[in-house]
């Protein structure tokens, strides 16, 4: 799983539950792309394994396509505060 990451170029991962839902929050290094870390997981069968794990504690939303696990989300808002 660690050198699948790496592989992605991502920096940092986290992933929160609540429900049968999942949330990941993926920061990466500017050369991360999905389409290649898509490619990354399909070549690698311990991935795979944990896929496979991780999705019988997930439900797709209403709107994803067949066998759509993982959607990007749109930033809405961002705030960076000072000090107090």
């Amino acid at each position: 799983m660690t050198k699948n990451i790496n592989d992605s170029a991502i920096e940092i991962l986290d992933i929160y539950v609540i429900g049968n839902r999942m949330f990941m929050i993926i920061e990466g290094n500017g050369s991360l792309y999905f389409e290649n870390k898509s490619t990354i997981d399909a070549n690698n069968p311990k991935f795979q394994e944990w896929a496979e794990l991780i999705w019988k504690f997930q439900q797709a939303f209403l709107f994803a396509k067949s066998g759509e696990k993982w959607m990007q989300v749109g930033k809405i808002l961002e705030l960076e505060l000072g000090e107090k």
